[in-house]
C-alpha cells in the first residue's frame, strides 16, 4: 500500500474516533446543552381610530379626528445558556456512602433585537366652531433599529401642516438614538417601556404671508408606556426641541393617552396632546392643546 493511502487512512480514522469522544462525552455528560437557533419572527400590525376631538388654544373648536397606524416587526431572539453541574464521583463503596451530589444550575437570557417600521398618519377638520372651517394633519415615517438589552437608533421624516396655527407646512428630518432603561415586549404586542431619546431634527417650514424657514434643533424625549392591567394601558411622552443657533426659539409636544381594550381588535383611546412654540408669527397663540376620544380597530 502507498504511503499516501495510509496517511489518508489514519486520517478517516482519527476524524473518526473524535467524533466518537464527542459524542460519547456529550450522552454521558447530562451537563452538555447544545447552543439553540435564534429565532426570527416577523409581525404586521395595522390599526385604525376616528373619533372626535376638542381643540383649546388657536381656537376653541370640535374636530373630527382620524388616527392610521401601521408597524413592521422583525423579532431576532437569541437564547444564551449557562449551565453547570456539580457531582461527586465516588470511587469506592466507602467513598460512595458520604458522597453529595450538587444540582444542576441552570441560566438562560434572552437578547432581543427588532427592527421596525412605523408609518403613522393623522388628520383632524374642524365641524363645530367659531373660525372658518380648516384641518391639520402630520405623517410620519420612522426606522428603528433596537440593539439587544438597552440601545435603539432610528430615523425619521415628518411632513405636517396646521391651518389654524397658519402654518402652511412644516417637515422634519431627524436622526438619534434611544435608551431602554426598562423594556419588556409581550407576545400581544403590548409593552411595558420607560426610555430617554435624543436626536438631531432639521426641519424646514413656512407660516401664512411668511417666508419659509429653516432650523436645526436638538430633541430631547423621556417616554413611559406602561401595562396598568390586563385591559389597560397608559403612555406618556415629552418633547423638548430647542434651536441649536438659538435656545429662546424651542418647541415642546405633550403625547400622552389612556387606552382601553375591549377586545383584542377593538379599544377606547383617550388622549391629550399638546403643543408650545416659543416664536411665532403675530396673531397666533403660543399654545395647542387637544382633547381626544377615538376608537380604534385593530387588525
Amino acid at each position: 500500500m502507498h504511503h499516501s493511502h495510509r496517511m489518508f487512512i489514519l486520517v478517516v480514522f482519527a476524524v473518526f474516533i473524535f467524533n466518537l469522544s464527542i459524542f460519547a462525552s456529550d450522552n454521558g455528560n447530562p451537563a452538555a446543552v447544545q447552543a439553540p437557533e435564534p429565532k426570527t419572527q416577523d409581525k404586521l400590525k395595522l390599526n385604525f381610530a376616528f373619533g372626535l376631538s376638542l381643540l383649546q388654544g388657536n381656537t376653541e373648536s370640535l374636530l373630527v379626528s382620524s388616527d392610521l397606524n401601521l408597524n413592521w416587526t422583525l423579532l431576532v431572539e437569541k437564547i444564551e445558556q449557562d449551565i453547570s453541574v456539580k457531582s461527586g464521583e465516588p470511587n469506592d463503596s466507602k467513598s460512595s456512602n458520604n458522597s453529595i451530589i450538587q444540582p444542576q444550575n441552570s441560566t438562560q437570557e434572552i437578547y432581543r433585537s427588532r427592527s421596525e417600521i412605523r408609518f403613522s398618519s393623522q388628520f383632524y377638520y374642524l365641524v363645530i366652531g367659531d373660525e372658518q372651517k380648516a384641518n391639520k394633519s402630520d405623517t410620519q415615517l420612522t426606522f428603528y433599529y433596537h440593539f439587544p438589552k438597552t440601545f435603539s437608533f432610528f430615523v425619521h421624516t415628518r411632513p405636517s401642516y396646521n391651518q389654524l396655527q397658519d402654518l402652511d407646512y412644516r417637515i422634519e428630518n431627524a436622526i438619534g438614538g434611544k435608551i431602554n432603561f426598562l423594556q419588556d415586549l409581550s407576545s400581544s404586542g403590548s409593552k411595558d417601556e420607560l426610555s430617554l431619546s435624543a436626536g438631531i431634527v432639521y426641519e424646514i417650514f413656512k407660516y401664512k404671508n411668511d417666508e419659509q424657514m429653516q432650523a436645526t434643533r436638538l430633541s430631547i424625549r423621556p417616554k413611559l408606556e406602561w401595562d396598568l392591567s390586563d385591559n389597560v394601558n397608559f403612555s406618556f411622552q415629552l418633547f423638548w426641541q430647542p434651536n441649536l443657533e438659538d435656545f429662546n426659539d424651542y418647541r415642546m409636544l405633550l403625547r400622552s393617552a389612556l387606552e382601553f381594550r375591549i377586545s383584542n381588535s377593538i379599544s377606547f383611546v383617550f388622549k391629550l396632546d399638546g403643543e408650545y412654540n416659543s416664536i411665532v408669527p403675530e396673531g397666533v397663540k403660543q399654545r395647542d392643546f387637544i382633547l381626544t376620544n377615538n376608537m380604534k380597530i385593530t387588525l
